[in-house]
Parts: structure tokens; sequence; C-alpha cells
């Protein structure tokens, strides 16, 4: 994460004997605030690797659409609401899908990313197959997979659930926009051919304004979840998963 490396420097500044290496290290510090602070810069390199928005209206019917987790919270308040993060448009945008009958099932792929997670803990797919349901969508339409605990796990075991339902594999990919590039590999490499849908966009496309211009902590947020893809990118190729 970018504030980890500018924390990192300005340990060393404080620690360092070498007088140049610290004044150098501080100039570090002040360029990587300036271009990483940036919106603007930050709203171009994502808006550039964020798999592009499609029209629904002229999205094919499909069997089933595949939907990846990892937007909900861990709030238990002893009822059955659910709680999400910023990436709620996958559950929305897949119940739109169903209810427009665009397809006939959920796949809903996850267990729990969580290095922590208790058995007792519900799977993050329970808890968003709850949130569909209260929807409307009908109980028997969503299949739940929660095994996985990353991208590549979600293609792995969502292959033979989707070859059980669609043998034909006409099925749609709802994810972030900017995590679809990733899955979309992942899911090839398990042998799915799929449907992306880009949903959660964290990038606009419009004239730049002053504000673009102005220090904001948002942009930092921007570029954390932009190396975290990279990275994910980066590894899994490394190590033929991708």
């Amino acid at each position: 994460m970018p504030i980890s490396w500018l924390i990192l420097i300005i340990l060393y500044v404080l620690f360092s004997k070498h007088e140049k290496r610290k004044k150098a290290a501080l100039w570090l510090v002040l360029g990587l605030l300036l271009v990483l602070t940036n919106p603007w810069l930050s709203n171009k390199a994502m808006h550039a690797y964020e798999y592009p928005i499609c029209n629904i209206d002229t999205l094919k019917e499909a069997d089933l659409a595949v939907v990846l987790t990892g937007v909900t919270q861990r709030i238990d308040v002893g009822d059955n609401r659910v709680f999400f993060s910023k990436g709620a448009d996958r559950v929305t945008h897949a119940v739109e899908l169903y209810k427009r009958q665009k397809i006939k099932k959920i796949l809903i792929s996850g267990g729990s990313g969580s290095l922590n997670s208790s058995k007792t803990e519900k799977k993050e797919c329970e808890q968003m197959a709850l949130a569909m349901m209260q929807m409307g969508v009908d109980k028997t339409d969503l299949i739940l997979e929660d095994k996985s605990r990353n991208t590549y796990e979600n293609a792995l075991f969502s292959k033979p659930l989707v070859d059980s339902i669609s043998p034909n594999q006409t099925c749609v990919l709802i994810t972030s926009a900017f995590h679809l590039p990733r899955a979309i590999k992942c899911f090839e490499k398990n042998g799915l051919k799929v449907r992306p849908l880009a949903v959660d966009f964290h990038s606009k496309d419009c004239p730049a304004s002053l504000t673009d211009f102005v220090p904001s902590e948002n942009a930092l947020s921007t570029w954390g979840i932009l190396i975290h893809e990279w990275i994910g990118r980066i590894s899994y190729w490394l190590m033929g998963m991708n």
C-alpha cells in the first residue's frame, strides 16, 4: 500500500545518519505525496485499467450470472440485515439482470478471504444470497460456492457448478470494473468463457476541473486498489494461474 511506502521512508529519514540520503528521502516523500494524492492522475490511471462499461439492454441472455464476493462488511447485530462496502453494485446489478430475465440463475462465489475468519462466521456468499432474496430473487435460483478464498479459487470452484447448470457456458461474470481484468484471466485459465459485466466503477470520464488537482486521500486509496490488482496479476502470472 502507498501509505506503507511513505511511512517506511519517513522512518528511514528519522533514523538514518546519512545526511545526503535523508535529504533525498525527504524529496522522495514529497514527490510521492504529490503524485499519489493527485485525483486527476489517480483517476486517469484507474480509468485506463478498469474494464469498460456496457449497456445491459444489449447484453445477451444467459443461463446464469457468476457474482464474485468481497463487498460485505463483517457486522453482526443479530438480525437479517446485510451491510455492504462500496461494491454493492455486484448484488444490485445481478438482481436487475434476474428481474429483467436476462439470466435464470445466480451463482455467488466466495467464502471468506479473511485470515482470521471463524468456522461459525457466516460466509460472504450466504450474506449476499440473503440480500438477493430480500430483493425478490427466488431461493431455488441461487447457487452458493463457499470454499474459495481468492479470485483464482473463485474460478476453480465455480467451473464444475457452471458446467452442471450451463453446459454451453453461457454465463455472465459480474464484479468490480477494476477487478474484472484479473477475474477474466482466471476464469479463462480454468476453461470458462464468460460475458463480463463491469460494475462498481472508481473512475469517471469527464473534463478535468480545478478540484481534480487538489490533494485528496481518495486518490491515495485509488492507487492502493490499482497496485493491489497489478501485484495480484503479476503474482498469478508468475504462478501460472493467470
